[in-house]
């Protein structure tokens, strides 16, 4: 939050956008699958609100700032998926 009390997406929270359509791309070309641009929105749309969803109610429960939370609710994600893929070194 700023100082005038105006509560700032972190940037990692707004870029993950992008990095979301590209996946969807990306996906597009490897299983030949065509996706309208309302469908890829409401993809994205659906991902952006689920992690906005689980990021801003910690905010106001939290000692961490919300770009903090951000980068901790990423890692515990991605350490989720390690551990069931099995791969902990």
């Amino acid at each position: 939050m700023s100082e005038n009390g105006v509560i700032i997406i972190p940037d990692i929270l707004a870029n993950a956008g992008g990095a979301i359509v590209s996946y969807l791309e990306w996906l597009q070309g490897r299983e030949t699958q065509f996706l309208s641009e309302d469908e890829v929105f409401d993809r994205l749309f659906d991902q952006m609100k689920e992690t906005f969803d689980t990021i801003y109610p910690e905010f106001f429960g939290d000692p961490f700032p919300l770009r903090q939370n951000c980068y901790i609710h990423a890692v515990m994600k991605i350490s989720t998926i390690i551990y069931r893929q099995g791969k902990l070194y």
